[in-house]
């Protein structure tokens, strides 16, 4: 079985060590496309998204998360507001020079749905990343037995036929591809 990543906070100390360019990309892996599609959702282009994301990822470099403060991914959903705040706020600083009034800034309230939605995103993140680190140990028909079944909703009567498996088969291998999934996340979770 391969190596899984060791916990977040783990991950967060060893992000200290300049040295250490696998946990810099096992950390950008996981938050990088979360906080980039929350902020796309939010800014006007592609590349307002990716200022913002690198912006919140360069704070996370700078090590100013504090644990005993709260959990990571609340506070990760704290700098990536306040990145998009900032850039709602230095573009209505532009549009002033310019006289463009069609640029407005952030509400300071954020709708109250915004942390549930962060939560969720943060769930599907992680369950992405598990997904790829263990797909990329098992095999690609055990793997389509698995997504076919448990994400695309297939029966597994049709799936066995599709792939040449047994119905009990494709049931087992889904189980055990799921539970490795859950694993994974959990080692994934920083909380």
């Amino acid at each position: 079985m391969a190596k899984w990543p060791g916990t977040r906070v783990t991950l967060l100390d060893r992000l200290r060590d300049a040295q250490d360019t696998d946990a810099w990309e096992e950390f950008v892996s996981l938050y990088g496309p979360l906080v980039y599609g929350f902020a796309r959702k939010r800014l006007p282009q592609d590349e307002d998204a990716a200022d913002v994301m690198q912006e919140v990822l360069g704070a996370t470099a700078r090590g100013t998360y504090d644990r005993r403060k709260g959990p990571f991914h609340k506070w990760l959903l704290t700098v990536t507001l306040n990145e998009i705040r900032d850039f709602f706020t230095r573009r209505g600083r532009q549009a002033q020079l310019v006289g463009d009034t069609a640029l407005r800034n952030v509400p300071a309230e954020e709708p109250a749905g915004v942390e549930a939605e962060w939560d969720e995103a943060h769930k599907q993140r992680l369950f992405d990343r598990a997904a790829e680190l263990v797909r990329a140990t098992v095999s690609a028909g055990h793997w389509q037995a698995f997504w076919q079944t448990a994400v695309e909703g297939r029966a597994g009567k049709d799936v066995a036929r599709t792939l040449g498996m047994s119905v009990a088969n494709v049931y087992s291998v889904k189980s055990r591809i799921l539970a490795q999934i859950k694993e994974v996340i959990q080692q994934l979770k920083e909380d």
